[in-house]
């Protein structure tokens, strides 16, 4: 090695690095040479770019807040994200094993072929359906379905949310909607001057025509007399002597529980009583007044009626109307026969003073004579 070499060697920079260092050592490359080095790092760099991608594209997909799944035209299950393993009580794994018959109750091969053909040709799809869990509680969802292609494989790719509470919600402003409505109409009928009797027929009638017909074959109301008797007062439709001997034994065995000490403040509003049979069963809401029950509206449902919140609370709203309604024509009731006494009192005063002045009349006639 030459001086110049040595010296150039003994000068070199401590900041630069080896690769520049040899760089300087060696004799410059063919630029053809380097074009190929810049576009192959380039292809390293794009690809590292495309890694990264995919690989946040996968953590977004798997913990998306939504529910994400694939399928096949067999309806199997291709991919499932974290959200809608977890919602569905499987592990993910498991779920690549089964297929949409395992986790929708009202799916058929028949209706998805058709679902296939239709989505193929418009690419999207949006609809609600229901879906069940590992536990069997289902629940409802709304669907976005897309259809995509992908190496010449076809796919169903959906995105679903969880609609329950929402549903449930719903539920709640149509039965409070519903109940405005109902004790409108019955606060309507109360104002008429038409007895009790008719104005709970009507009554019975107008909560039929606002609940759900399907669940509601029928309603009666039975009053409780003067005499703490029950009477059966109006009914939608005849009732058999059968039925209505167990519904009055029934409401009697709770009415007994009911005028226990304290019972106001501790018994229940509405009891149902599930018919073995195929009859169904009836709902028993008591229609109370302070401390004293007034009468028991009965809805007859039909098998496998399940009475909700939003519907207990419906039927509380009516029970507290009726009551209200009943106090009212009883007031009324009252008012008429004071009335009718008072009046029936002021001719038999003014009899009574007429037949005075005559008495007195007739004395003054008398002694004047004399």
């Amino acid at each position: 090695m030459n001086k110049k070499s040595k010296k150039m060697i003994s000068s070199k920079p401590s900041s630069l690095s080896t690769d520049t260092f040899t760089e300087a050592l060696l004799p410059t490359a063919d630029p053809l040479m380097r074009t190929h080095e810049f576009e192959l790092q380039n292809k390293i760099n794009i690809s590292k770019q495309a890694e990264e991608e995919l690989h946040l594209a996968t953590y977004v997909l798997d913990n998306a807040p939504v529910h994400i799944t694939y399928f096949d035209s067999d309806a199997h299950i291709i991919y499932i994200n974290k959200m809608g393993a977890k919602t569905l009580g499987y592990s993910r794994q498991a779920l690549l094993k089964m297929s949409l018959a395992d986790i929708n109750p009202l799916f058929s091969m028949g209706e998805w072929r058709k679902f296939w053909s239709g989505l193929s040709l418009h690419k999207r799809a949006p609809f609600k359906t229901i879906n069940q869990d590992k536990e069997g509680k289902r629940f409802a969802i709304k669907v976005m379905a897309t259809y995509l292609e992908y190496r010449h494989t076809s796919y169903c790719v959906t995105f679903d949310w969880d609609i329950t509470k929402r549903k449930i919600t719903e539920s709640g402003l149509k039965q409070s909607n519903l109940a405005q409505r109902v004790v409108s109409h019955i606060l309507r009928i109360a104002l008429k001057p038409i007895t009790i009797k008719k104005t709970m027929n009507k009554s019975l009638q107008t909560i039929l025509s606002g609940i759900n017909k399907s669940s509601f074959t029928s309603a009666s109301f039975f009053i409780i007399n003067n005499n703490q008797k029950l009477k059966l007062l109006c009914s939608s439709t005849p009732i058999k002597e059968q039925l209505k001997a167990s519904i009055k034994a029934y409401i009697s065995d709770k009415l007994t529980l009911l005028h226990k000490k304290n019972s106001d403040k501790s018994h229940k509003q509405i009891y149902i009583y599930h018919d073995k049979g195929e009859e169904g069963g009836f709902l028993c809401i008591m229609i109370q007044s302070a401390d004293q029950i007034l009468g028991v509206l009965i809805m007859h449902f039909k098998q496998g009626y399940e009475l909700s919140q939003y519907q207990g609370q419906f039927f509380h709203i009516i029970a507290e109307t009726i009551a209200l309604v009943i106090r009212t024509k009883q007031v009324e009731k009252t008012r008429k026969k004071l009335y009718k006494k008072n009046q029936l009192m002021a001719r038999e005063l003014l009899c009574s003073q007429e037949q005075e002045r005559r008495r007195i009349a007739r004395e003054l006639h008398d002694e004047v004579g004399q």
